[in-house]
């Protein structure tokens, strides 16, 4: 009792932490004063700053960019505004249906400047990348028999175009990190400033176009953005992903469970341009998930299994397989979670006869049918089971009312089974309770309670 107190407690506690926070979020572009201003054609990145830790699933993300998108994960995540006008952004974050403060901000999207020819913009700089699209997203993904660009040490990025911008222009380089985050640079750009000269970034090689590389496999988030004299940002989001696919799994269920059992595969990242196919090992069709839809924490995959197969009294134990492929097709990344049992809790049952409706002073005769269910330990599977009677929350031979005539009602606590056949004889009229408990050493008991009436013998009054 003490331990259910304490696990109810904490639920407590994280439904109330979750309903005296906000859903709140960064963006880059940053907001000021709530606001954030950029040049039509540009794109925001928003992230959830939410502590899934305080969260309580089943978690649901809302979000709406006011220019007709929204998003139902925690980010980060690309919107591009291509309309000069005002937009405004809220994001809502349940948990457990419990909602928590709503958080807003504004973007205002100006007319993209006259005076530039191009828009600065970024590319792949060299031939072992390739530029592709990931919802909308440019992404610059190492391919073929280069997914780690070790000629290289990394990819690379081109800065296109930065030479031709207007006098007076400068830029930043959010690089970013696994998942959010980076260094940022800032410089100067156009042709007074960046012609003929050589910048050296963050882990940039020589090169006579702006470029730099990423040393560490991963997915990077970066972020390009310009500001022009006449006071307008444009911002421009790239996903640089690095090598093979990434699998990031939550914490693992424990390895032996009982049934019925709902499997909680959980996932604390993911990354884009992936392909998630999970094969749960137990001859059901593969679950599969692409970028961005596979449930992060605290959500999780949920799958149910069957109580474990035994052949010749081996468990076939259970192993499921996770398997992530992105672009860069001779690098496929396999976690296994496992190999793991089902086992199964006992089935109380017992029949009665002649029924649950006599006279005083008849009997009643109870046999166990329960199943035993399954435990397996040390590779053995087992079916070995304990049981004992109880009535009226007894297990005396007898008691107010009733009597047994033949059978014993055993004591789990000893433990000592009882009969599998009881025979009790009710001498006052009233209503038993019979019930029948059955217990296994791997998942526990289960109960069985019948109601038995006993009516009074008929008394015929003096006439």
């Amino acid at each position: 009792m003490k331990k259910r107190l304490l696990s109810l407690t904490f639920f407590l506690f994280l439904a109330v932490s979750a309903l005296a926070q906000s859903a709140t979020f960064t963006t880059i572009p940053a907001a000021v004063n709530g606001t954030i201003n950029i040049c039509a054609g540009s794109t925001v990145l928003f992230t959830s700053t939410v502590n899934p830790a305080t969260l309580v699933s089943p978690v649901v993300y809302a979000w709406n960019f006011g220019n007709g998108q929204t998003a139902a994960i925690p980010g980060p995540l690309g919107i591009t505004y291509s309309t000069p006008g005002t937009y405004t952004v809220t994001y809502d974050v349940s948990s457990a249906g419990n909602p928590l403060t709503q958080t807003t901000l504004t973007v205002n999207v100006s007319a993209a400047p006259a005076n530039p020819p191009t828009v600065a913009s970024v590319g792949n700089a060299n031939n072992c990348e390739q530029l592709t699209t990931v919802n909308g997203i440019p992404t610059i993904q190492t391919t073929g028999n280069n997914c780690n660009c070790n000629q290289y040490t990394g990819p690379m990025i081109n800065l296109n175009n930065a030479n031709i911008q207007p006098a007076g222009t400068t830029a930043s380089i959010i690089w970013g990190a696994n998942g959010l985050g980076g260094t940022t640079t800032n410089f100067p750009i156009g042709t007074a400033n960046l012609l003929g000269n050589s910048f050296n970034f963050p882990g940039q090689q020589n090169n006579s176009a702006p470029a730099t590389h990423y040393s560490s496999p991963g997915s990077y988030n970066l972020m390009y953005l310009v500001n022009y004299p006449n006071g307008c940002t444009y911002s421009t989001y790239v996903i640089m992903s690095y090598g093979a696919a990434a699998i990031s799994l939550g914490t693992l269920s424990a390895q032996t469970q009982c049934n019925p059992l709902i499997y909680n595969l959980t996932f604390a990242n993911q990354t884009p341009g992936n392909t998630y196919v999970i094969n749960w090992g137990d001859g059901s069709p593969n679950t599969t998930y692409t970028y961005p839809n596979l449930p992060l924490l605290p959500n999780g995959v949920p799958h149910q299994y069957s109580p474990s197969a035994c052949v010749n009294g081996v468990p076939q134990s259970y192993t499921i397989t996770v398997t992530a492929t992105n672009p860069c097709g001779n690098s496929t990344t396999t976690s296994t979670i496992g190999p793991f049992n089902v086992n199964q809790l006992p089935n109380a049952a017992f029949t009665s006869n002649p029924g649950l409706s006599i006279c005083q002073n008849q009997s009643i005769t109870f046999t166990n049918t329960s199943n035993g269910g399954l435990s397996i330990a040390n590779g053995q599977c087992s079916n070995t089971y304990n049981f004992g009677w109880t009535i009226n929350f007894s297990n005396l031979l007898s008691g107010v009312g009733y009597q047994i005539t033949s059978g014993s009602m055993g004591d789990l606590n000893v433990p000592s089974n009882g009969s599998n056949q009881i025979t009790v004889q009710f001498n006052q009229a009233g209503t038993y309770f019979v019930a029948l408990d059955a217990v296994n050493s791997a998942c526990g008991g289960d109960n069985e309670t019948q109601t038995v009436t006993v009516n009074p013998i008929p008394i015929i009054p003096n006439q």
